[in-house]
């Protein structure tokens, strides 16, 4: 009979536990290693993502001032425009043969005067995050990821070479991961959300004339838009809990506990 001491140390059934025992739990190495190599993968990934995301950010903060520019001669040359037509209707109003032709013109005028101009600088700001609750979330939300997927990095790596250390620190980061997606898609549908839905609806007043939006259209275009901000998050929250759900019951399993042991890395990295 093979000694027992060629296996390694199983902390969860007890040192003396061999292949020959009922009790015996066969350290999954396997599963460790690729649930280590999934962790590296992702969180590499990740932190790719989380870099785009802040170029995006910083690239659209740079480029504001030209924006501003750009959006300001647009307004100027509706301006301008409006001018023109609203002149041309004052000519066509002089120059009417009848005064009924006179009148209808008149009435298109005044329609044509009543309406807004549209002021293209608003669709920027809907954009913008101004409030200190929109960018203290934004901030945290960068922040906490990166440092998150930088540990989760780390992780994946002590899985692979089947430390203890290199599933503890997965199952916390797995949990931490979880209950972050809960919290960020809570304060986006009781705060982002109506802040950002709110900006929207003052650009649709803005951009279109009163007597063409009534009070329960606006409403009802704000609500969805709280309800789409709101849904895609949650989305976001469901499927980003998915992994780390999943990397938690697996990290649990006996048989992945007891490969992931000081012995476990002795006899798959040791020379000896």
């Amino acid at each position: 009979m093979q000694s027992d001491s060629k296996y390694p140390e199983n902390p969860y059934r007890g040192s003396q536990a061999g292949p020959d025992r009922d009790d015996y739990i066969a350290p999954n190495y396997t599963a460790a290693k690729v649930l280590g190599t999934l962790n590296i993968v992702f969180a590499c990934v990740l932190l790719l993502c989380i870099g785009c995301y802040a170029i995006q950010i910083f690239s659209q903060a740079a480029m504001a001032p030209l924006m501003n520019e750009q959006f300001a001669e647009m307004n100027a040359q509706i301006e301008r425009d409006r001018a023109r037509r609203i002149e041309g209707f004052r000519e066509q109003e002089e120059s009417a043969e009848t005064p009924e032709e006179a009148e209808r013109i008149r009435q298109q005028r005044e329609q044509f005067e009543r309406m807004p101009t549209p002021d293209f600088s608003k669709m920027m700001e809907m954009w913008q995050i101004k409030d200190p609750r929109v960018l203290g979330f934004f901030a945290t939300e960068a922040g906490g990821g990166a440092l998150l997927n930088v540990l989760m990095l780390v992780s994946g790596i002590g899985l692979v070479t089947l430390r203890p250390w290199g599933r503890t620190l997965a199952v916390w980061i797995a949990g931490l991961k979880v209950a972050r997606l809960i919290l960020s898609c809570m304060f986006v549908i009781f705060i982002v959300a109506p802040l950002m839905a709110e900006s929207f609806g003052d650009m649709i007043v803005e951009m279109m004339p009163a007597d063409e939006v009534a009070e329960h259209e606006l409403n009802a275009m704000v609500r969805v838009y709280t309800w789409m901000i709101s849904g895609s998050w949650i989305f976001i929250a469901v499927l980003g809990s998915v992994y780390p759900l999943v990397l938690l019951a697996m990290l649990n399993r006996r048989d992945v506990k007891a490969a992931v042991t000081e012995d476990g890395y002795q006899q798959t990295f040791s020379p000896d």
